[in-house]
């Protein structure tokens, strides 16, 4: 509830001190006819007012609104333009909207992206984070379940030093501790089935970490 209300408050803190403010709000509320009024269509794809520097579609995406999604796709939207970043959150720049989608937990939005053509293994370019691994790490199973059914495999996360035996008994120690009920994240569960380690995940202290460049990241 605090966390809902937080972003309410984001939200509309973004759209009062934006010259896009019409534009935002007509997104936020799916108003399309709104939103065809204050976009013109040959510049979908520019980044507006706001504290990421987000595009009409990665706002859209970012606040969950399917029917505007589906409308700027329709008119040409990219897929692939990206946010900008900024803000005080650290938020690294470059995110998709597919990554913003797989983060923040958005499927039908994600159906949509993917439908569309987005490219699900693209890397963000500040730190190699990819959709799949960005809706792992906010605990989002539906979204990883959306993105490896549509091929998503994240090779380049993770790159620790380790031998093909290693790997193979890690992956056998964790479906094992999968079996046993052990692993509480369905997220994990999902990994753990994929057959895909690209994650690198790894059990320490009787827990399961997700790991990125070889630095623990998350705990399940």
């Amino acid at each position: 509830m605090a966390h809902a209300l937080a972003a309410r408050q984001e939200m509309e803190s973004a759209i009062s001190s934006s010259k896009d403010g019409p534009l935002l709000r007509a997104i936020c509320t799916s108003d399309v006819a709104a939103v065809a009024k204050n976009l013109a269509l040959p510049k979908l794809d520019e980044r507006l007012d706001t504290p990421k520097a987000d595009t009409a579609l990665t706002w859209a995406v970012r606040h969950g609104q399917r029917a505007v999604v589906e409308y700027l796709l329709k008119g040409g939207a990219s897929v692939e333009a990206t946010s900008g970043g900024g803000g005080g959150d650290g938020t690294p720049p470059g995110s998709s909207p597919l990554l913003i989608a797989a983060m923040r937990g958005r499927t039908e939005c994600l159906s949509l992206l993917i439908s569309a053509g987005a490219d699900v293994g693209k890397a963000r370019e500040a730190d190699g984070w990819t959709p799949l691994f960005a809706a792992a790490a906010d605990d989002q199973p539906e979204c990883v379940r959306l993105l490896l059914r549509a091929g998503a495999v994240d090779e380049g996360i993770g790159k620790l030093e380790m031998t093909g035996n290693m790997n193979g008994l890690l992956a056998a120690k964790l479906k094992r501790l999968a079996a046993n009920g052990k692993t509480h994240s369905e997220v994990v569960q999902l990994l753990v089935a994929s057959g895909s380690w690209g994650y690198w995940l790894k059990t320490r202290a009787g827990k399961i970490v997700l790991t990125k460049g070889g630095h623990a990241m998350y705990r399940y």
